[in-house]
Formats: structure tokens, sequence, C-alpha cells
């Protein structure tokens, strides 16, 4: 009878046993998120993936070190801004305390904040062997169907690790990715004995850093922390070119300078495509130097330009199209340059600033083939002497 009574007693102890050695995680505490998502007109998205590894053995049960572990990886997850993310948590360990044992405990698969963080609130017995080489062998084939850049975040003390094999580990990681993987480290405790195991597997993945923990505690660390992780500074949008300069009219005639062949034409000239100051409209006809009536308002205008300057003097060109001899137009062309001084002379303008020259048909404006651009060569320019 005496031994019935103590046999609930023993169940109590052994239950009470079994639930110290359970590492409980408290209840989250209020953590003010840094807002990356208010920065992101100044970053691009460097890592398209990314895998915790987790270590949950044995060495992991001294004091607060897992709680601490799962906290900084709470506020992390908390911290990544809305980016499309292909997300895995893997952690090593094991119940039996000889056994070497590594778990896919979530993903990889889309990237959800709250389900990331259901996965890391069923983190709660650390025990067992360090197998960190079997984690990091394992997260080789997590990521076979992964695309684009991953990086992947080794969460440990480092304490009672194989460093040879899990650095061998990381280089074989490496190997198969090349730069499509980056290894980083979180350090939980501050042996620097163990931190050299951390360095020596970031530098196996040849992009990474290892950060500690406590030096994550605060929002803005966890947001400089996944910012480098996850984000790049956005390249700055090249300079717009500066605006063509305006081309130039030095004359005001209509014809910029760089096609303009008759420069310095006074102002309220008329001007041909090139630039050149001509008689509007004025032709003549065939064998022809007569200035038909109906042209008297365009000498006139040319007089009012004249006027306006005084001091300019012009040579007046008389040309020819190409029907006849080079002798026949070149003479020609010199009396039609005659009878539009004579006009202007004789209205008003002073003979002394006027020129008379013939070119026959060696300046044509158009083509001679057609009859119309026959018409358009037996005309009249006026250059401007200066």
């Amino acid at each position: 009878m005496k031994k019935l009574m103590w046999m609930p007693l023993v169940a109590l102890a052994i239950v009470a046993f079994i639930s110290g050695c359970a590492v409980k995680q408290p209840a989250p505490a209020p953590f003010k998120v840094c807002n990356l998502n208010a920065q992101m007109d100044q970053y691009t998205q460097k890592a398209d993936n990314f895998l915790i590894i987790l270590d949950k053995s044995g060495s992991m049960r001294d004091g607060t070190k897992f709680n601490d572990a799962v906290t900084t990886l709470r506020h992390m997850n908390q911290t990544i801004p809305d980016l499309k993310l292909e997300a895995g948590l893997r952690t090593f360990g094991s119940i039996c305390p000889f056994a070497k044992k590594t778990t896919m405990e979530y993903g990889m698969a889309p990237y959800v904040t709250k389900e990331m963080c259901t996965a890391l609130a069923a983190q709660k017995t650390p025990s067992g062997a360090s197998p960190m080489d079997l984690a990091l062998m394992a997260a080789a084939d997590d990521l076979a169907k992964t695309k684009g850049k991953t990086a992947v975040i080794v969460v440990s003390d480092a304490s009672k690790i194989d460093d040879a094999a899990a650095v061998a580990a990381a280089t074989a990681l490496k190997k198969r990715y090349q730069d499509r993987v980056c290894i980083y480290a979180i350090q939980i405790g501050t042996k620097m004995a163990d931190k050299t195991l951390l360095d020596h597997i970031v530098t196996a993945g040849g992009c990474g850093f290892v950060a500690n923990a406590a030096d994550l505690a605060s929002p803005n660390a966890m947001g400089d922390f996944v910012t480098k992780v996850f984000l790049e500074k956005a390249a700055k949008p090249a300079p717009a070119p500066a605006p063509a300069p305006a081309p130039l009219d030095s004359d005001g005639d209509g014809v910029y300078d760089k096609d303009d062949k008759c420069p310095g034409t006074p102002k309220g000239a008329d001007v041909n495509k090139v630039g050149c100051w001509i008689i509007k409209d004025l032709q003549f006809d065939l064998n022809s130097y007569e200035i038909k009536t109906e042209y008297q308002d365009c000498i006139k205008k040319v007089v009012a330009v004249l006027k306006a300057n005084p001091g300019l003097k012009v040579t007046v060109e008389g040309h020819t199209d190409n029907t006849g001899t080079k002798a026949y137009n070149d003479d020609l062309s010199l009396k039609r340059a005659d009878a539009v001084v004579d006009s202007l002379v004789g209205k008003g303008i002073e003979v002394e600033r006027l020129t008379a020259k013939g070119f026959g048909f060696s300046k044509p404006v158009v083509s001679n083939d057609t009859k119309e651009g026959r018409a358009r060569n037996r005309r009249v320019e006026l250059t401007p002497v200066f």
C-alpha cells in the first residue's frame, strides 16, 4: 500500500525532470521593427532565396543560447521587407545524444513571414550532437530547385563541431552553386575560438560575413544586417543627357548656320533653302532678261531691306538654266543681273552699292532635268558685301 502511495510522486518527479530538460521559449518581447519597406526606393533585391541553418544541438542548451538564437531569427523574420523570396529552415541536432541528424523544418517554399514565424516558434528542444557538416551538405540539395541567388544563414554557437568537416561542406556548397550562394553566420555566445570556425565557413562561401546575436538586438542593427544580406544599393540613374544646344541661326534668316551657305543675310531678306538672299518669286522667261510687271513688288521688298541697311553693299548675281551654250548663258545671266541693278537704282538705291555678276548655268539650285527646275534656275540672287 505504501508503494502505491509513492508511485504518483515518482511519476511527478520524472515529469519535472523531463520538463526541466526542455528549453521553453519565453513569450516574444515587443520589438520595434526597422521599417525597410519605407527605404526600398534606395535598394534593389540582392537575394532571391534564403535558408536558415539553426543549431539545435546540446551545446545550445547552455543558458539562454537557444532562446537568443530563435529570438534573433524572429526579429530578422519581422525585419525582412516585402520581397519575393523562397525560404527554408533547416536544423541540426538530435534527441538522441549520440545521433547525428539534420532536419528540414520548413520550405523551401515561397516566403511568408507568418509561416516562418510559426516554424521558428516550433523549435523548442535543443539536444544531441552538432553535425553542422551534415546540415550544410543537405543544404546543397535543398537549393537544387531554387533560382537566382541564395543567402545561407548559419545560426550557431559553433561549439563541439567538427571544424574540418563543416568547412569542407561549406566549400562543397559554394563549389556547387558558385556566385549563386553567399554564406552568412550569426554567432550565439562570445567565445572567440568558436567564432573562428564561423569565420572559416563564411570565408569558404566567399561573400558573406559573421555577426554576433548580441550585436543585432536593436531594430537598427537588425535592419542593417537584413539590408546587407538581402539588399544592395540601387544604382543611381544616369544623369539625363544635357539638352543639345539649340541650332544657331546667326543672321536670323530662318536657315541654321550649319546649312547656311550665305551667312550675314540682312534682316527682312527672303532666302532660299541654303540661306542665300533671293528676289523671291522673280523668274525670267527662257532667253529673256526682262523683269515683268508682276515682279515689281519683289523688287520693292529688296529696296526696303537696302534702305533699312544704308551701309550695305550687295552683289547682284544672275543665273540661267542649262539651255544653250555656256557663252550665251554667261552673257544672259549678266544681263539679268544688270536688269535688277537698273530696277533698284530706279527706286532710289545708290548705284555704287550694287555690283552685277553673271554665273550662267554654273550654280543651279535644282536639277535642270524638268521644266519646273529650269524655271527656278532662271533667277537672281543677292550677296551682301562686307
